[in-house]
């Protein structure tokens, strides 16, 4: 069965540390239990870690991971080839879960909706979660059709699912760049038809081939072009311009990008518009040069690898080739950009990389230094050309002038073309891929422990001891506003970041964003300030982390931006609607609910329903929950009284079918129950606790494999992990009921309820946190 979690995955592997819990007293809303990471057991540690970092042994992947993005729930998406297979078929998902107990397992997968193939696409997050996939294609013919490289497909993690989307493109859009814009609106920039990789070579000749008007997708709406910010410098088959441009929005809220050897601002508002372009450095250098020329060569080109370290601050390095089949050599050199500014750029050229390299990856690390990781040294080659050790690039202060480079660990195989590297929740790095087409098919993966994750004690290279955020008074920051984290400790915090989530293809990374935060320390609390505005953080997810004063990092606590939902359940039921019988879903899924005889009155937020007993009760549709594994029910209750067996909800056909929730199971006990063989061979999870009368009170009950929890006021009061049954053994429920029993004899509830939200997935206990701090 396929189960999809959140922030908590599998209670096998991301448990609280019971005998930290009980000693560290969490005071903010928002739960960040311990983990339990398998990924830091049984290492062996070379003495070099503390200073070089240290790389796992390669591990099998189901697929060539050339598309890396991290959810928000912390777990990985990949795609680009079938399971097993170097073939060009981008119509398979992988979802892996960092925290089971091997590299090996974890593994989810999922079929990509059959008439969208993403292959060589583009995806970002959207501000709900899911993400969008749009562009690529490997055949632009049958079984696809002519417009197969202008489809969309959403793939929703809550559900495990990929839909195709209604909305296409204008244009064919393989090989593109899609950014998120403050707004919460999806950029796609460049991008061509199909396999015109060669177009570079003559230019004129294949201007109707590249796809040089940006286009809009706006979440509800689809796709739109932006007509006015056309442009040949930034997406024309000059030098490859139009393949995966380099984009990030800027501090100004206007979008610079750099597109071999050009750089440009593009406006989003209205039409679209390129108010400014300028130049980098000129085209490629040596092609077929057999030896290398001397010199610099120049840091251009999709071969080369950029990522945004600072504010308005990126590093361009590695490149000088066009396409992965161009045989030139490789560039060494780094630029740094600064964009903070209202003219042209701010360029400034750094001390080189020690190897030159095209394909290579770069990673944001919680230290502000930039990983930089594979690629080659000439072309797309292996061989004596593959390099395998990695760079760490540290920035410039206002002591230390231009950024320095130091030489780490080398990794065991080739990443090269179609290789991506993500930054884990864990500090880690994942880096998968490379090959499809050669010189190697990489069905296989390797993690990266960056050196802040060790120290030399005792003259034993051994894991640091790392600082632990323990709660959060929120997990939604607000544009300019504050928030707080609990630490495990009172130990001083050098330094708090936020980082934007990993979206790698193609050796760039359109996710990271790297943000140093303002904060200040009283203790255990840490009170930051969250970034002034969208243009800094576009809508969307991010890492925070704290760093103690050796630079040594926590684990990242994933908080959304405004205007992304809260959640994305099956249903939600917030109850605001001023009268009527109908109980409006505002999930967007249309299961409205009916009211019999129950009314709307005031409640927690906003307006509740109030069934006052008697024949009372809503009907939810048909069905509901049928095809969950997963579950949870989370509501806001206020009872007027609590007599004996009376529902806050019961989904079910009969009193042999059925799963149920009550605030009084023959006493003072709150009880959850499951069966499917009537009362005697229930599943039950039960708390003995006296409801009390009056008073609203949220509660929640998650199934997540065969573990149930129930909780009160946001915290885990009872649990069972024997439970065998799901909602889906419960087949297509006819009765499902808030406030009424399967069994006619029980009462009605008398009180009232708000926010009820119902999802085919395990919401977290930080996220039941959350909806009960609200």
């Amino acid at each position: 069965m396929i189960r999809a979690h959140w922030e908590l995955r599998s209670v096998v592997f991301l448990v609280s540390t019971l005998a930290a819990s009980a000693a560290i007293a969490q005071t903010l809303a928002v739960p960040i239990p311990a983990v339990n990471d398998p990924r830091f057991s049984n290492l062996t540690i070379p003495p070099t870690a503390p200073t070089q970092g240290m790389w796992s042994a390669q591990f099998s992947w189901p697929l060539v991971g050339l598309h890396l993005s991290v959810l928000p729930d912390g777990q990985v998406l990949t795609y680009g080839t079938p399971l097993g297979q170097g073939v060009q078929d981008g119509r398979t998902f992988d979802r892996w879960d960092p925290l089971t107990a091997t590299v090996t397992t974890g593994h989810t997968t999922i079929a990509n909706s059959s008439p969208v193939d993403s292959f060589c696409s583009a995806g970002i997050l959207q501000t709900g979660g899911a993400m969008l996939v749009s562009g690529g294609d490997s055949n632009a013919t049958a079984p696809n059709g002519a417009d197969a490289a202008r489809n969309s497909t959403v793939f929703d993690l809550f559900n495990n699912t990929s839909t195709a989307q209604a909305s296409v493109l204008a244009s064919d859009r393989w090989y593109p760049t899609m950014i998120a814009l403050p707004d919460g609106r999806g950029l796609m920039m460049g991008g061509a038809d199909p396999y015109v990789t060669e177009s570079f070579r003559n230019p004129d000749a294949n201007l109707g081939v590249m796809s040089m008007t940006p286009e809009v997708w706006t979440p509800g709406v689809g796709w739109s072009s932006l007509a006015g910010a056309n442009s040949r410098d930034g997406f024309g088959p000059d030098l490859n311009r139009w393949w995966y441009p380099r984009a990030w929005v800027a501090p100004s809220g206007q979008v610079f990008g750099i597109s071999a050897d050009r750089w440009w601002f593009l406006d989003p508002a209205g039409t679209g518009s390129i108010p400014m372009t300028g130049f980098f450095k000129a085209g490629y250098v040596g092609e077929n040069a057999t030896p290398c020329p001397s010199g610099p060569l120049p840091n251009i080109g999709p071969t080369s690898t950029a990522a945004m370290y600072g504010v308005g601050r990126i590093l361009q390095v590695g490149g000088n080739g066009a396409t992965n089949g161009h045989n030139t050599c490789s560039s060494a050199a780094a630029t740094t950009f600064d964009f903070n500014g209202a003219g042209a750029p701010i360029m400034v050229e750094n001390a080189p990389m020690a190897f030159p390299r095209q394909w290579v990856n770069s990673t944001v690390l919680p230290t502000g230094q930039v990983l930089i990781t594979g690629g080659t040294r000439r072309a797309d080659n292996g061989g004596g050309d593959a390099v395998f050790a990695a760079e760490m690039w540290t920035p410039a202060s206002a002591t230390s002038g231009t950024g320095g480079w130091a030489t780490l660990s080398s990794a065991a195989v080739i990443r090269n073309y179609h290789s991506a590297t993500a930054l884990l929740a864990n500090g880690v790095v994942l880096s998968t891929g490379g090959g499809v087409p050669g010189p190697v098919t990489n069905l296989n993966a390797e993690i990266y422990y960056p050196p802040y994750l060790f120290t030399t004690a005792g003259g034993q290279a051994q894991l640091a001891s790392r600082p632990r955020m323990i709660s959060a008074s929120s997990a939604q920051f607000s544009y300019g506003g504050t928030f707080q984290i609990e630490m495990a400790d009172s130990a001083t915090i050098g330094r708090v970041v936020m980082i934007g989530l990993s979206s790698t293809t193609h050796s760039f990374n359109v996710g990271q964003r790297f943000i140093p935060l303002t904060f200040s320390q009283a203790g255990q609390i840490l009170t930051l300030t969250a970034p002034a505005n969208a243009n800094i953080a576009p809508r969307g997810y991010y890492q925070v982390i704290a760093l103690n004063g050796s630079a040594i990092p926590s684990r990242g606590f994933i908080m959304q931006s405004p205007m992304a939902p809260r959640m994305d359940p099956v249903a939600l039921y917030p109850s605001d609607q001023p009268s009527g019988t109908t109980l409006n879903d505002t999930s967007g899924n249309g299961r409205n609910g009916t009211l019999s005889g129950a009314t709307f009155t005031a409640g927690h937020i906003g307006n509740a329903v109030r069934i006052a007993g008697g024949t009372q009760f809503v009907d939810l549709p048909d069905g509901l929950v049928q095809a969950c594994t997963d579950f949870t029910f989370a509501a806001w209750v206020n009872l007027a009284s609590n007599p004996t067996w009376n529902r806050i909800f019961d989904f079910g056909s009969s009193t042999t079918t059925n799963m149920f929730l009550t605030p009084r199971a023959g006493g003072a006990t709150v009880r959850f129950a499951i069966t499917t063989g009537g009362g005697g061979a229930e599943q039950r999870i039960s708390f003995a606790n006296d409801f009390p009368l009056n008073q609203w009170r949220h509660v929640a009950v998650v199934l997540s494999g065969n573990t149930g929890r129930l909780y009160l006021a946001g915290a885990e009061v009872a649990s069972n992990t024997n439970l065998t049954l799901d909602p889906l053994n419960l087949g297509n429920t006819v009765n499902s009921w808030l406030g009424r029993s399967q069994y006619g004899a029980d009462p009605r509830m008398n009180g009232m309820l708000d926010d009820v939200r119902i999802s085919c997935r395990a919401l977290s206990a930080q996220q039941i946190a959350a909806l009960a701090a609200m």
